[in-house]
C-alpha cells in the first residue's frame, strides 16, 4: 500500500478523470493515502453540499480547482446556514468558479454578493430564496461573463444585466407585466422562466426578446393577449405553460404557427379541449409533448397528436377518464417514442397496452403507476386539487405485453396492487431493465424479489410496500449492481433487514424514512460500517459530494 501511495499525483488524477469521477472508485482511491486524497481533492471539478454551513465552506481550500460549487439546500426549512462569512471563505479558495448555486442560502446579504462579484469567471449563478436588494443585484451585474441567473425575488435592477442569456424568476407572486417590462433591455435573452404564480397577464415584453428560444411560465392569470404575445415568438423551440387556466382552444390554435417548436408542455391547462389539441398535430417538428393533468385530452385529440411522428417523449399522466385504449392505439403510431408516462390513466386496459407495446418497441422509460387514495398533487408551484383514483386495470396480461419491450431500462409500477410474485417473474424477463419502482405495491414479497434480483438493477424503490419483510430485503441483497434503494415506510422492516442490504457492494444511496422498528443506533452502525453510503432518513448528517459523485461526512482534519 505504501508503494501505491507514492504514485505520482498526476497519475492518480488521470485515473479518476478517465473513470469520470465514479463515486465508489473515487471514494476508495481517497482512502489509499493522504497524498492521493490531496491530489484528488485538488483536481475535483464539482463540489456539492447538502445542509452547508460556514465551517463546511471553509474546507473549500482543499478544492482549489473546483469549477462548480453547489451550496444550496432546496428542501423545506431549515435551509442552508451559509452566511456572508462562509461565502467569503469559499470565494477566496475557489477563484476559478464558473457556476455557483446559493439556492436556499437565505442568510446571505448584499455584502456576500459583493464578495461573489470577485469571481470574474462566473457564468451561472442561482439565488433562489436569497433575499436580494438592488445593491445585491448591482454586485451581480458587475460579473463580466454572467449569462445564467436564477432569482427568487425580482428587482428592476436586473435590467442592467444586459449580457444575460437565461433568466429564471422562481418565487415572486407579485410579479406584474409592468415589472417584466424593465427586462426589455435584455436583448440577448434566449431563455425566460417564471416559476411561480404571478400577476402577469399580457406579456408585452416578449416583443423585445427577438432571439428567445425557450419560455416557461406558471401564470394562472394569463389572458388571450398574453397567449397572442407568445404566438408571435416564432423563434421559440421550447414552450412550457403550467396551470394556465385560461388557455383555451382558440388560443392554442393561434400557437400552431410556432412551427420551430420541438418541445411543448401544457401541464394543468384545464380549459383545453379536442379542437385546440388538434392544432398540436400541425407541429411536425415536436419531439417532446406534455399534456399532464389536461383533463380535456380525448381519444380524438390523440388521433391528431399521432401526426407528430417525430415524438420521442410523451406525458399523459393524470388524464383521468379521457384517454382509453382507442387513444393508446393512436399513440402507437408514434413509433419513435422512447419515454411515455401513462400513470393514472383510469381507462387504460391490458388490451391498450398490448396494442401500444407491439408498435412502440423503442420505449426505454415507461410509467404505469397508480395512486390509491386521495391525492393532492403539484406541478412547480401549482396545486390542481384532490381526486380519488381507481385501482389499476393493468393485470398479468398487461405485464406480459410490457415484457415485449426489450429496450426498456426504467419501469414504474408504483401503486399497482395487481403486481405480485408472478408479475415480477414476468418483469424479470426485461433484459435491459436497470430502474424499477414498486412503491405502494402491497403484494410484493420475497419470492417476487428473488426473481427481479436476477436483473442488473441499479435503482429499486420499495417504499410503502406494507407487506415487505426482512426476508424480502434478504432477497434484494442479490441485486449486486444496486446503487439506490428506497425502503421507506415499510412497517415490517427491522435492523436485521437493513443489515441484509448493507452488504450490497455498489450501494451509494439508501432511503429509510419512517421505519418505526429501526433504532437510531442501528442506523448509526450502518453509517459507520458503510461510510460511502448516503443514508437518508431519521437524522441525516451533512453530506458532501466530491466531483458531484462521492458522498461522505467530512471532518476538519480530513
Amino acid at each position: 500500500m505504501a508503494e501505491w501511495g507514492a504514485l505520482a499525483r498526476e497519475i492518480v488524477v488521470r485515473v479518476v478523470v478517465l473513470l469520470e469521477w465514479d463515486r465508489k472508485t473515487t471514494g476508495v482511491l481517497r482512502l489509499v493515502s493522504k497524498r492521493w486524497r490531496e491530489a484528488i481533492d485538488g483536481a475535483c471539478p464539482l463540489l456539492e453540499f447538502s445542509g452547508a454551513t460556514d465551517d463546511a465552506l471553509r474546507m473549500c481550500a482543499r478544492f482549489h480547482a473546483v469549477k462548480t460549487l453547489d451550496c444550496g439546500k432546496r428542501r423545506s426549512p431549515p435551509y442552508s446556514a451559509v452566511t456572508d462569512d462562509g461565502l467569503r471563505a469559499a470565494v477566496s479558495s475557489c477563484t476559478t468558479l464558473t457556476a455557483l448555486d446559493l439556492s436556499g442560502c437565505g442568510m446571505a446579504t448584499a455584502k456576500g454578493l459583493w464578495v461573489v462579484s470577485k469571481l470574474t469567471n462566473l457564468v451561472t449563478l442561482k439565488l433562489h430564496q436569497v433575499k436580494l436588494t438592488g445593491d445585491g443585484l448591482r454586485a451581480v451585474a458587475s460579473l463580466p461573463w454572467l449569462t445564467d441567473l436564477d432569482l427568487s425575488r425580482y428587482d428592476r435592477a436586473v435590467s442592467c444585466l444586459t449580457g444575460l442569456i437565461s433568466l429564471s424568476l422562481s418565487g415572486d407572486d407579485d410579479l406584474t407585466d409592468e415589472d417584466l417590462q424593465a427586462t426589455s433591455s435584455l436583448c440577448a435573452l434566449r431563455s425566460l422562466k417564471i416559476h411561480r404564480r404571478s400577476r402577469v397577464e399580457r406579456l408585452p415584453v416578449l416583443s423585445t426578446f427577438t432571439v428567445l428560444t425557450s419560455l416557461q411560465l406558471i401564470c394562472e392569470q394569463l389572458v388571450d393577449d398574453g397567449f397572442r404575445a407568445i404566438s408571435r415568438c416564432t423563434t421559440l423551440t421550447e414552450l412550457s405553460l403550467y396551470g394556465c387556466k385560461k388557455l383555451n382552444d382558440s388560443a392554442l390554435r393561434e400557437m400552431s404557427n410556432l412551427t420551430a417548436l420541438t418541445s411543448l408542455q401544457l401541464c394543468g391547462c384545464l380549459s383545453l379541449g379536442t379542437q385546440g389539441l388538434r392544432a398540436v398535430g400541425q407541429l411536425r417538428m415536436l419531439t417532446s409533448l406534455g399534456l399532464r393533468a389536461c383533463v380535456g385530452v380525448s381519444d380524438e385529440a390523440l388521433q391528431s397528436v399521432s401526426n407528430c411522428t417525430a415524438l420521442t417523449w410523451l406525458d399523459l399522466c393524470r388524464c383521468w377518464n379521457s384517454v382509453t385504449d382507442r387513444g393508446l392505439q393512436a399513440v402507437s403510431n408514434c413509433t419513435a417514442l422512447t419515454w411515455l408516462d401513462l400513470s393514472q390513466c383510469d381507462k387504460m386496459t391490458d388490451e391498450g397496452l398490448r396494442i401500444l407495446t407491439n408498435s412502440c418497441t423503442a420505449l426505454t422509460w415507461l410509467n404505469l403507476s397508480r395512486e390509491q387514495a386521495w391525492s393532492t398533487y403539484y406541478e412547480p408551484g401549482v396545486c390542481y386539487g384532490n381526486c380519488y383514483l381507481k385501482p389499476s386495470q393493468v393485470t398479468m396480461e398487461g405485464l406480459r405485453a410490457v415484457s415485449n419491450l426489450l429496450a426498456l431500462t426504467s419501469l414504474d409500477l408504483s401503486g399497482c396492487n395487481n403486481v405480485n410474485a408472478e408479475g415480477l417473474r414476468v418483469v424479470s424477463s426485461l433484459p435491459a431493465l436497470t430502474s424499477l419502482d414498486l412503491s405502494g405495491c402491497n403484494n410484493v414479497n420475497a419470492e417476487g424479489l428473488r426473481a427481479v434480483s436476477m436483473l442488473a438493477l441499479t435503482s429499486l424503490d420499495l417504499s410503502h410496500c406494507s407487506n415487505l419483510t426482512n426476508e424480502g430485503l434478504r432477497a434484494v441483497s442479490g441485486c449486486t449492481a444496486l446503487t439506490h434503494l428506497d425502503v421507506g415506510y415499510c412497517r415490517n422492516i427491522t435492523g436485521d433487514g437493513l443489515r441484509a442490504v448493507s452488504s450490497l457492494p455498489t450501494l451509494t444511496s439508501l432511503h429509510i424514512h419512517g421505519l418505526a422498528k429501526v433504532m437510531s443506533d442501528e442506523v448509526q452502525a450502518l453509517r459507520c460500517r458503510r461510510p460511502q453510503v448516503a443514508v437518508e432518513g431519521l437524522d441525516a448528517p451533512l453530506s458532501v459530494n466530491y466531483g458531484g459523485l462521492l458522498s461522505e461526512t467530512p471532518t476538519a482534519t480530513d
